[in-house]
């Protein structure tokens, strides 16, 4: 409750003009547009949603002018004016109230408070109030209406998935967000608002008699706000009669003009005397929604103003909303800094009177220079890097070749292909300051379908599913996972094979098709990338071309084989930890290759990868990846990694895959709950330490502590990068 100030801050700048437009047309000349709705009940119909008139109507609404209401919902209409009253009173007599006035004389009293993700609900903070105006009556009805809210919006937010999944890329690495660190990822709406706090404000505004020159005025003028979207009901126009008594006057309360795909200034009109909700879209979506969209339509943020009414001197507008953000750790790619240290910064501007702060409070704003960073770093893969001591300003400008003439480079954010990292367009890579005078864009990294290598490797007859069947040798392993299926190809499938005896682990690797690396190892728990550095693995390398190189560093060709290796705390470029170790703890390895057909490799561990041991008589907990783009051990496949949990104890047979994108998942396991699949018995080093929940299941699965189903549906959650 204590931080609630600070965001109510926040809310203020995020809702600062930013648009300049033509006057808003006050009074009775502005055309009317009706805002499309959606019925409750379809919204929460997902099965059949999906090619509805109802996903058409919602697609169609938030592209063409960016919002759209719910209507129909049980209870709400009831429930939304009692508590707008109720809260009015409340906010009238609390003194953790807030009062804001704007330029047309308009004072506007607002409580806030915070819903975190897709239903935590934090207590409104109203400091001290006169006896009966904030009653346990009334916060028990506003505790409804907010979760009313929230299970609404989550609907909306998971139907809103279900028009955007065809354009989303996070199957090709580009998901709506990172975290910081990328870590993690935030690949869907639902991801990035169920992750994150999103604030709400009761606000009741009044206009002084005295103040009524004209008999409406523009009190909160067009403005686009900041956050992906916000969820509001249409306010209402409250009065205060002889007994002291507030009640709802049924009469209108101002205007809602939006600005049409046109510039024209409408008044929306919501429908069913305003007993719906609202959901319209902010400038987010312009900001880190769109970008991440394969083509359009595009998401449309939502020019809006509130002209306030004629009112009598005991009357006030009450209104609600909760504005969803994107999660604190986000990184925002344009600054380099997360969500959560971008809105400290617009506080710190506030408290020392630069308004908006920095620039930032609204995205039309955003500022693309690096005053962001430091003095002694630049901006480079979304983040402010260090000058190194072979880069920085002067030590490019002072750079001259072996004649003394100047070689006029600059520090750049450059790739190890000599290309230039562009700020919010380019994503993954291998970046760094360099000294170069290069002009080049970053293009994808040479794939083997196009390499010499594929034109002189076609794929053959011996393919067939009777090969593969062959090269996988199920009958020579106890245990087997499908990690992935084929694709439309009829390749792209991978398996690991293990079998457990005594203190070794035989274990292979399979994939139907053409790989640059296989890789499995235990996770480091705790550390970055969610587990990767510093993990110890075991990798199979196909390298058919000596000659691939990375131009501005170290050769990376080291031959087909396998190998053991700690990758590095800190970084995930295979240049900086390409050294094996030796000696290592995996005996009998091999890598296969056949043809254009299949890649895999064997190994046997001896409790152990890469001197990092094994729990053979528990649960583990590893990670895995497979590369299948390109012959470069710097990059990889955004669904070609992850994590299982395996039990040594017991025996899981062989296992068929399961999509974790498939609309047909159980609830269950796209939230990501492994409390489903095991009956854990391990008491120490078990997957708890993982933050894996263990109870008990179905006899189906026996003693299993192999939660490799449902760590496939999180692959889009957790994910080794």
């Amino acid at each position: 409750a204590g931080s609630v100030p600070i965001f109510a801050a926040i809310i203020l700048q995020f809702a600062l003009p930013c648009l300049s437009h033509e006057p808003i047309p006050v009074g009775d000349s502005a055309p009317v547009y009706t805002v499309p709705t959606v019925s409750h009940a379809k919204l929460l119909d997902a099965a059949n949603f999906v090619d509805s008139d109802s996903m058409h109507v919602l697609k169609d609404a938030l592209t063409n002018q960016g919002l759209v209401t719910v209507s129909d919902i049980p209870g709400f209409a009831e429930l939304r004016r009692e508590v707008l009253v109720g809260m009015h009173v409340c906010g009238s007599a609390a003194t953790k109230a807030r009062t804001t006035v704007f330029e047309d004389g308009t004072s506007r009293n607002t409580l806030a408070t915070i819903a975190k993700g897709d239903g935590e609900l934090i207590d409104i903070d109203i400091g001290k109030a006169a006896y009966g105006a904030c009653t346990a009556s009334l916060m028990k009805k506003v505790s409804e209406f907010r979760s009313l809210v929230s299970a609404t919006a989550k609907a909306f937010t998971e139907r809103l998935d279900d028009a955007l999944r065809s354009q989303y890329l996070y199957t090709e690495g580009k998901p709506l967000l990172w975290n910081y660190d990328h870590s993690r990822s935030y690949d869907t709406m639902a991801d990035v608002v169920g992750n994150a706090e999103h604030l709400e404000h009761f606000h009741s505004y009044y206009r002084p008699v005295a103040s009524n020159d004209t008999a409406e005025s523009v009190a909160i003028d067009l403005h686009a706000d900041q956050g992906i979207f916000i969820a509001f009901t249409p306010g209402i126009l409250v009065e205060e009669v002889s007994n002291g008594e507030i009640r709802d006057t049924s009469k209108p309360a101002g205007k809602f003009y939006v600005s049409l795909r046109d510039g024209t200034p409408a008044v929306a009109k919501f429908g069913q005397g305003g007993d719906v909700l609202v959901f319209m879209l902010g400038d987010g979506v312009d900001q880190y929604i769109n970008p991440k969209l394969s083509s359009g339509p595009y998401l449309r943020a939502t020019p809006h103003a509130m002209v306030m009414p004629q009112h009598g001197e005991k009357e006030w507008r009450a209104w609600y909303g909760r504005m969803f953000l994107p999660p604190s750790d986000a990184l925002s790619e344009k600054h380099g800094l997360s969500f959560g240290q971008l809105r400290e910064r617009m506080i710190d501007g506030v408290h020392k009177g630069k308004g908006v702060g920095s620039g930032v409070g609204c995205s039309r704003m955003l500022q693309e220079t690096d005053e962001e960073c430091g003095d002694n770093q630049m901006y480079c893969w979304m983040r402010c890097m260090d000058y190194t001591e072979e880069a920085s300003p002067l030590i490019c400008a002072a750079a001259t070749n072996a004649d003394g003439l100047a070689l006029n480079l600059q520090v750049q954010c450059t790739s190890q292909f000599d290309q230039i990292y562009r700020r919010g367009i380019d994503t993954h890579g291998d970046y760094n300051p360099i000294c170069t005078n290069s002009t080049e864009n970053i293009t994808a990294a040479p794939s083997i379908a196009d390499s010499d290598w594929a034109q002189n490797t076609p794929y053959t007859e011996s393919c067939s599913d009777a090969a593969w069947e062959t090269f996988l040798s199920k009958s020579e392993y106890t245990n087997s996972l499908n990690l992935k299926t084929d694709g439309d190809d009829g390749y792209g499938a991978l398996y690991l094979l293990y079998t457990v005896q005594g203190n070794q682990l035989k274990g292979k690797m399979a994939y139907r098709g053409v790989a640059g690396w296989l890789a499995f190892g235990p996770e480091n728990h705790g550390g970055g990338h969610n587990g990767m550095n510093g993990a110890h693995i075991v990798m199979g390398t196909y390298d058919p071309d000596p000659t691939i190189d990375e131009p501005l560093f170290e050769p990376i060709y080291v031959g087909t084989t396998v190998a053991e290796y700690i990758i590095n705390d800190d970084t995930s470029a295979f240049r900086t930890w390409k050294t094996p170790v030796s000696p290592g703890s995996v005996s009998d390895s091999e890598m296969l290759v056949e043809g254009g057909c299949f890649t895999g490799m064997t190994f046997t561990a001896d409790g152990a990868i890469a001197k990092d041991a094994l729990n053979m008589t528990g649960a583990n907990s590893f990670i895995w990846g497979v590369h299948t783009a390109s012959f470069y051990k710097n990059y990889h496949g955004y669904t070609n990694r992850g994590h299982l949990c395996l039990d040594f104890c017991s025996e899981l047979g062989h296992q068929n895959f399961v999509s974790p994108f498939s609309p047909d998942q159980p609830a269950t396991l796209q939230a990501c709950s492994y409390s489903d699949y095991t009956t854990c018995e391990v008491t120490s080093n078990d997957c708890n330490d993982y933050g894996v929940a263990c109870s008990n299941v179905a006899p189906r699965l026996g003693h299993l502590q192999l939660f490799a189903i449902a760590m496939l549906a999180c692959l889009a959650h957790h994910l080794v990068r």
